[in-house]
């Protein structure tokens, strides 16, 4: 994809193209890497940076990196797509307009435009201290978290033994998540994360059809494989193989809408989830050089969950 002049409309059908090329449940893991990395941005962007340059470690915009001391290379320019706002009047199923708490006519979107972020190594200048990629690795600590957030949803959290066809189930009329005892410890708080992701995205009982009761488990996957590599922990999953297959049931026509529906829900989840549980998604940096002034804001402009 050539970086110059490109429109949003150009870049919205890139993204599509990119999508429609998904042919294996690594390139959809590689997607959730990149949003568990970048995780101001939306999955359309996280697709859209990883496939410009898949190295890419700590992004930015050019004023981002400007009031750090540093200055951008423009050929090393990454293009996403970022929500143009205004205020548009929204209805209530009355017919009447709608206001936020402040009493103020409701933001909406009304287009994209194309943006320009980049990432670290194309830039210049002091050095500069940066947050690490993901929190060091810690099972407790996300399962703490986890299990924190089933409680404010009304779960208890309940380690048993259970079937090998069925390591861990959330039993809705109990009010209690089930994970087997049998588990190593990255192995159980995948499974707790996996539940924890049906019951930010799913109403129960999850018995629609086939090819929805699929794509949710794929969207439960997602979520766990984005909390896990946040907190720097490994994980396996066997559902990403099927993504587009699922997708296709749903939408034949249409599969990369579909698939792009799933990323961009379980992206979201899990980004509310993060900040809901106090994980920090913007981590204390690390310190490799000049020291880092606190009071700077280092991150790129927020695209927005909608990308």
């Amino acid at each position: 994809m050539s970086r110059m002049n490109v429109s949003a409309e150009v870049l919205h059908a890139v993204l599509t193209q990119e999508i429609r090329k998904l042919n294996s449940g690594a390139g959809w893991a590689r997607w959730l890497d990149a949003a568990a990395l970048f995780p101001t941005y939306g999955f359309g962007n996280a697709v859209l940076i990883n496939l410009q340059m898949p190295q890419a470690n700590f992004i930015a915009a050019a004023s981002a990196w400007q009031r750090l001391g540093r200055q951008v290379v423009k050929s090393g320019a990454i293009k996403i797509l970022a929500p143009v706002r205004s205020q548009v009047l929204f209805e209530d199923e009355s017919g009447e307009p709608t206001m936020d708490p402040q009493g103020s006519i409701r933001q909406g979107i009304i287009g994209f435009q194309v943006a320009n972020v980049w990432d670290f190594a194309h830039t210049v200048g002091p050095r500069i201290s940066l947050p690490p990629a993901v929190s060091p690795g810690s099972t407790s600590k996300l399962w703490e978290a986890l299990q924190q957030d089933s409680r404010t949803n009304g779960f208890t959290v309940d380690v048993r033994w259970t079937t090998p066809e069925q390591v861990s189930y959330t039993d809705h009329k109990a009010r209690r998540i089930v994970v087997s005892n049998q588990l190593d410890s990255v192995a159980a708080v995948g499974r707790l994360a996996h539940e924890v992701g049906h019951l930010r995205m799913h109403s129960a009982p999850r018995r629609n059809t086939e090819a929805c009761y699929g794509i949710a488990e794929i969207e439960a996957d997602s979520f766990a494989h984005i909390a896990l590599a946040r907190y720097g922990l490994p994980v396996e999953t066997s559902s990403f193989d099927r993504v587009l297959i699922r997708a296709a049931g749903v939408e034949p026509r249409s599969p990369e809408s579909v698939v792009k529906a799933i990323g961009t829900r379980a992206v979201v989840a899990a980004k509310r989830f993060l900040e809901a549980t106090g994980h920090q998604i913007s981590p204390v940096p690390r310190t490799v050089g000049k020291a880092f002034a606190q009071d700077v804001d280092w991150h790129a402009q927020r695209t927005g969950p909608e990308l």
